[in-house]
C-alpha cells in the first residue's frame, strides 16, 4: 500500500524528517510563524508540534539560539545570550567596515572633527548619518547634549595626532 498522494509534501512525515522541516522553517523565517500555520502545514496536532519544538530546543541552544513563543500563538527562533558570538559578530562588522573604506562625505566629517569645526548643534542629514557611521566604527566619540562628536583616542593615535611621550 502506498502513501496517499497529497499536494503538501511536508504532511505525513516521520517525526525526524518533520523536525528537519521545522528547523529549516524556524531558521529561515524572518518573522514569527503562527503555530496553527505550522500545524496545518505539517499536518500535525499542537501537541506533536510542541514535542518537535522541545526535541529541537537542545540542538538550537547548542548553536546559541532559543525558541520564543509569542503572545499571538506564534513561534520564532531568536539569538540566545552568547557573549563570544556577539563579540565575533561585532569583530566581523568592524572588518567589513574596514574593508569597505570610507565615503568621501564621512572622511570630510572626520576631518571637521579633527579640526574642531564639526558643528555641535543642529546636525542634519548626511552629516548626522556620517557621525553615526564614524561613531559605530569607533572613530568618533558619540555627541552629547553638551559636547560635539570628537575623535576617539584610537583615532588620534592612528592619525598621529598625539604627542609622543619623551619618557618612553
Amino acid at each position: 500500500m502506498t502513501a496517499p498522494v497529497t499536494d503538501n509534501p511536508a504532511a505525513n512525515l516521520p517525526a525526524s524528517d518533520r523536525q528537519h522541516v521545522l528547523a529549516r522553517l524556524l531558521t529561515t523565517s524572518t518573522t514569527s510563524i503562527p503555530i496553527d500555520h505550522l500545524c496545518l502545514t505539517l499536518d500535525i496536532t499542537r501537541d506533536d508540534l510542541e514535542a518537535d519544538v522541545a526535541a529541537l530546543t537542545p540542538t538550537f541552544a547548542a548553536l546559541g539560539f532559543a525558541i520564543q513563543y509569542g503572545n499571538n500563538s506564534s513561534v520564532r527562533l531568536i539569538r540566545g545570550a552568547d557573549p563570544a558570538g556577539d563579540a565575533a559578530e561585532q569583530r566581523i562588522g568592524e572588518l567589513r567596515d574596514a574593508e569597505r573604506g570610507m565615503h568621501r562625505s564621512a572622511a570630510q566629517t572626520l576631518y571637521r572633527a579633527m579640526n574642531g569645526t564639526l558643528s555641535g548643534q543642529g546636525v542634519k542629514g548626511q552629516e548626522r548619518v556620517n557621525i553615526g557611521i564614524l561613531t559605530n566604527r569607533g572613530a568618533l566619540n558619540p555627541p552629547t547634549r553638551r559636547n560635539r562628536a570628537d575623535l576617539t583616542d584610537d583615532t588620534k593615535f592612528s592619525l598621529m595626532l598625539e604627542e609622543d611621550d619623551p619618557t618612553v
